[in-house]
């Protein structure tokens, strides 16, 4: 006479890829277990076997059973795939505990029953597996189409990551995307649209098609403004179309204007661009800051290309490195070095 003892199962579930809206989905578990005899010792055999499973640990009520003719044992163990057989329906595994039976051969179904591990619970994702399901899940509404292979709402709605303490602000919420954790589209008491929040935390796009790609507390203002991570960044109100593209507490007031990263770096003027660094100050319109620290353009573009504690003051004016070097006049030209002047206009 023969026993069975279990020793590993339910490895693996498998949902076939081509899935249409009608089809069955095959599924399979693989099994594995151990046959010895009477006395304990482990058999070699081919035998047929029957599994069952079960709504509760007493055997009832049936819920699926196969039997899988010439199971080869080596060594008393074996291995199958549950569902080759007979079908699984999507409703077997709902949610609530399953349990297995095995009988071998002419046998008795062995006891007690196994309990069916999770895994097994992974069959409930066919329901996943097509956009028409969310045609008819709980909150849907019918507020969605499916076209195609495209699943879109049926209206301008919002969307948005749940549970997270968003905020979504404006008449014209249902146009708003936010997938951040305590984030915000949209600003109290404004008609404002198209704000996106692609991720990160507390951050905020608070106007007309302003956007934050995600980071920790940034903060896009400014119409069309865009922020692409880093912390602690923001785009005041006045800076239409400005961009701070990642970093740290940098500040771009100037519309049009253009912080690459770094850390405390500011536009203070319209198309006014700081690449990095630590620090710098763009005030000069259209002026240019490369690098450096505590480096300053105030006249229109001028530039300061990188080293400490530079100034490009006149119009046009130039500094190219160094410390404590300054462009007085207009369209003059520092180079480098330390603490040189250039104060006439077009001097070198």
């Amino acid at each position: 006479m023969k026993s069975i003892i279990m020793t590993a199962f339910l490895l693996v579930v498998i949902v076939c890829l081509a899935l249409t809206a009608s089809a069955e989905v095959p599924l399979l578990i693989d099994y594995q277990g151990s046959l010895t005899d009477s006395g304990g010792a482990p058999v070699d055999t081919i035998v047929d076997m029957t599994f069952y499973i079960y709504g509760t640990s007493g055997g009832n009520p049936e819920l699926w059973s196969e039997t899988q003719p010439g199971v080869e044992v080596i060594g008393g163990l074996f291995n199958v795939q549950l569902g080759s057989y007979t079908a699984f329906a999507g409703t077997v595994f709902d949610g609530n505990v399953r349990y297995l039976g095995v009988q071998v051969g002419g046998g008795p179904v062995g006891t007690p029953y196994i309990p069916i591990v999770s895994v097994a619970y992974s069959i409930r994702a066919l329901y996943a597996d097509t956009a028409a399901y969310a045609l008819a899940a709980p909150g849907g509404g019918g507020n969605w189409t499916l076209s195609g292979s495209v699943l879109s709402t049926n209206d301008y709605w919002a969307v948005g990551r749940g549970g997270t303490g968003n905020l979504y602000y404006g008449d014209s919420i249902r146009t708003m995307v936010n997938l951040g954790v305590g984030s915000q589209t949209g600003l109290s008491g404004q008609n404002y649209y198209y704000a996106t929040v692609g991720g990160g935390w507390r951050t905020k796009a608070r106007h007309n098609f302003a956007t934050v790609a995600g980071g920790d507390r940034n903060n896009a203002g400014g119409e069309h403004s865009s922020i692409g991570g880093g912390r602690a960044n923001e785009i005041k109100t006045s800076a239409q179309r400005a961009t701070i593209a990642g970093g740290n507490s940098n500040i771009a007031w100037g519309t049009s204007s253009f912080i690459g990263g770094g850390g405390a770096n500011q536009t203070l003027a319209n198309d006014a661009v700081v690449v990095g660094g630590w620090d710098n100050d763009a005030a000069g319109w259209r002026s240019f800051l490369g690098s450096g620290s505590w480096n300053r353009t105030e006249g229109d573009v001028s530039a300061v290309v990188g080293g400490q504690h530079n100034s490009s003051i006149g119009a046009a004016s130039f500094v190219g490195c160094g410390i404590y070097d300054s462009a007085t006049g207009q369209a003059s030209v520092v180079a480098g070095g330390e603490s040189n002047s250039a104060i006439g206009s077009r001097t070198v």
